[in-house]
């Protein structure tokens, strides 16, 4: 598949403030205005494409193809672990946390046997300017959200970041929008459908059935049988039986746990089997998935992130003294391409990782 048709197409970046257009050396935006767009919703259809289309005759564009990229705070992310039930469970569980209209989301799920990412995006807010370059004559043949990119975080781009953009040709086509599938169990998630209701419901209220009128025939047999041994009822047949009691024997059984021997703990050398989290600790967005894609590409593929319980300004990196030196000091260089700022490593007895990384403001 061929993404770039020019020497250096349009890379466009959206954001929940602008829509900003690069090509070449040449850059032009459009401010979005509360009255159209508010929270990464669109309020006003209609004003919203009345100002990119006299946004769009006001500038001029050569080239006929580009790419368009989503800010952090656009786009919303998920990662699950394997094993986990089925890809649109997961899907339906990640999208009731996405404060997002349902009919507006688009969702892509690039996954392998390790792990599932889930990314959704308010596919209206970019559908209506794709629509507005179709009626200039341009292509966008990619929407990828900034946070797979590893560009910053700054709320334009500069030159270099652009050109480092549409070197990542095979990241661009993995996490493009654009090819969000097209499942109608995935399409009932998005809705809000339960996609195994209409198929499951009727055999649901059979078993209902069923189950209730166990429950009225234990219920009839034991008042009967209660009003028969109660005599309530005379009854010459049914007398009560005598019941003789005995005196429980009480075994007492002692058990001896032998002391587990101590042995030597191995070294963990092997990037594999090091289990890493990083938590957000700074509060900007994004920032704990850029660590992961750099640790990533550094060969670490058992990494778990999430936010931080609370804030801090300074990065952190906690181990268990099973992690080698080697490996231990490979991740702080990694860390440091992007926090600069980081204090002493510590050991840590956590039970579940290896290295947990706690993010602090840059």
């Amino acid at each position: 598949m061929t993404l770039f048709g020019g020497k250096f197409p349009l890379v466009c970046y959206l954001t929940s403030e602008a829509l900003i257009v690069h090509e070449a050396s040449n850059k032009q935006s459009l401010m979005f205005s509360p009255a159209y767009i508010q929270y990464g919703e669109i309020v006003d259809e209609k004003k919203y494409q009345q100002e990119l289309k006299k946004f769009f005759q006001k500038i001029k564009l050569k080239e006929k193809k580009g790419i368009l990229v989503l800010s952090h705070e656009l786009v919303f992310f998920k990662e699950v672990q394997a094993p986990y039930k089925s890809e649109v469970d997961e899907i339906g569980k990640f999208l009731k946390d996405v404060p997002l209209i349902r009919d507006n989301l688009t969702v892509i799920s690039p996954h392998n046997a390790r792990k599932l990412q889930l990314l959704a995006t308010n596919g209206r807010l970019f559908g209506v300017i794709v629509e507005a370059f179709k009626d200039r004559g341009i292509d966008i043949s990619s929407i990828v959200p900034v946070s797979v990119l590893n560009v910053g975080q700054a709320r334009e781009f500069t030159a270099e970041d652009v050109r480092n953009i549409l070197k990542k040709k095979e990241i661009i086509e993995k996490y493009n929008f654009l090819q969000s599938r097209q499942n109608l169990e995935i399409d009932k998630v998005i809705r809000g459908d339960d996609p195994q209701e209409s198929g499951g419901e009727k055999e649901s209220m059979q078993k209902q059935y069923v189950f209730l009128a166990l429950a009225l025939a234990f219920l009839a047999g034991t008042i009967g049988y209660f009003l028969l041994w109660s005599e309530i009822i005379p009854n010459p047949w049914f007398k009560k039986p005598i019941v003789s009691r005995e005196i429980p024997t009480v075994r007492v059984v002692v058990s001896i746990t032998p002391k587990p021997s101590l042995t030597k703990e191995k070294q963990l050398t092997d990037k594999s089997s090091v289990a890493i989290q990083i938590l957000n600790g700074s509060g900007i967005e994004g920032q704990a998935e850029e660590i992961n894609l750099l640790l990533q590409n550094a060969g670490y593929n058992n990494i778990v992130t999430g936010n931080a319980e609370s804030l801090g300004s300074t990065t952190k990196i906690t181990y268990k003294s099973q992690v080698s030196e080697e490996i231990l000091n490979n991740i702080m260089e990694e860390v440091k391409k992007i926090l600069p700022d980081i204090s002493a490593p510590e050991t840590s007895q956590s039970a579940e990782f290896d290295v947990v990384i706690v993010t602090g403001i840059r």
